[in-house]
C-alpha cells in the first residue's frame, strides 16, 4: 500500500502548488511588433499626405496639410469662441448621455426582474433602434426648435439602446445557485440587484457605456450639424460651407482625439470599480 510522503514534522507534506502559466516568449515580440507596425503606418500616412499637399497632388483647399491642420489647431483651441461652442457641446453630450443611459439602465433592470414588462417593452425598442435617427431630427427640431433641447433628445435616444441590451445581457447572467441562495435568505429585489445581479451585470454595463459615450459624441456633432446654431458641429458645418479646410480638419481632429479620452476615462474607471475581475483573472 502506497505511504504519503510527510515532512520532518510528521505532519503530511504540502501539496506542491502548480507552476504559474508562463508568457510564450514570442508574446513580448509579437506585441512590440503590431505596436511598432501601428506607428510606421499612422507615420507614413502623415508622411504621404504631406507630400501630397505639398506636391499639389490635391488641392491645399480640398485637403489641408498636416502641417497647416496641427498648427491650426494649436490655435483654435486658444480661441474664447472655440471653447464657448466646445461648452455648449459638452452640455449636451454629458446631459443627452446621462440621461439616455440612466433610464437604460433603470428600463433593462425592470426588464430582468419582470419578464411580463420585458415581453412588451422590448418589440418596440428593438422596432425603435432599427429606425435610422438622423431621420427623425427634422421631427425633432419640429417639436423642440432649433438648439439644445433638440440636440439632447437625439443624443439621449442614440445613447440608450447600446447600455440597455449590454445592461439587460449583463443582468440575465446571474448565476441560479446565487439566486436559490438570496432566495432562501429572504432577500428582497433591489438586495438581490445589489448584491447579485449588478456585480455580475457590470462588465457589460461599462460596455455598453463606453458605446453609447462614443455614439453620444456623434449624436451631439450630428445634431449640430444639422439642427443648431452653436457647437463644435456647427464649426463643421460653417468651416466646409466657407472651405476653411485647416480650421474644419484640426476641428475635427479635435473631436477625435476628446472621444478617445472620454474613452479611456470610462476604460480607467471600468478597470478601477471592477477590480474583482482582474483578480479572477490572475493579475
Amino acid at each position: 500500500m502506497a505511504t504519503e510522503t510527510t515532512s520532518g514534522t510528521g505532519w503530511p507534506a504540502a501539496k506542491a502548488k502548480p507552476a504559474a502559466q508562463q508568457v510564450p516568449w514570442y508574446r513580448p515580440i509579437l506585441d512590440r511588433s503590431y505596436f511598432l507596425g501601428t506607428a510606421v503606418a499612422v507615420v507614413g500616412l502623415i508622411a504621404l499626405w504631406e507630400w501630397a499637399t505639398a506636391t499639389e497632388r490635391v488641392h491645399p483647399v480640398v485637403v489641408a496639410s498636416p502641417t497647416d491642420t496641427f498648427n491650426r489647431f494649436v490655435e483654435i483651441i486658444q480661441e474664447p469662441f472655440f471653447h464657448e461652442h466646445l461648452s455648449y457641446t459638452l452640455r449636451e453630450i454629458f446631459a443627452g448621455f446621462a440621461i439616455g443611459t440612466g433610464a437604460a439602465i433603470a428600463m433593462a433592470w425592470v426588464s430582468s426582474a419582470f419578464p411580463l414588462f420585458r415581453s412588451i417593452i422590448h418589440p418596440f425598442v428593438v422596432a425603435f433602434q432599427s429606425i435610422p435617427k438622423i431621420i427623425l431630427l427634422p421631427i425633432i427640431v419640429v417639436w423642440f426648435g432649433l438648439g439644445m433641447r433638440s440636440t439632447i433628445t437625439i443624443v439621449m435616444l442614440i445613447a440608450f439602446f447600446p447600455t440597455y441590451v449590454n445592461t439587460f445581457t449583463g443582468l440575465s447572467l446571474s448565476r441560479p445557485d446565487g439566486l436559490k441562495l438570496l432566495h432562501s435568505l429572504g432577500a428582497s429585489r433591489v438586495q438581490i440587484f445589489w448584491k447579485l445581479r449588478l456585480p455580475t451585470a457590470l462588465p457589460l454595463v461599462f460596455t455598453g457605456l463606453k458605446t453609447s459615450m462614443n455614439f453620444s459624441i456623434t449624436g451631439a456633432i450630428v445634431g449640430e450639424y444639422f439642427g443648431a446654431r452653436f457647437g463644435l458641429g456647427f464649426l463643421v458645418n460653417q468651416y466646409a460651407y466657407l472651405l476653411r479646410t485647416d480650421s474644419l480638419y484640426a476641428t475635427v481632429m479635435f473631436i477625435a482625439i476628446f472621444a478617445v479620452l472620454m474613452f479611456g476615462l470610462l476604460e480607467l474607471l471600468d478597470r478601477k470599480l471592477i477590480f474583482w475581475r482582474e483578480r479572477a483573472g490572475g493579475h
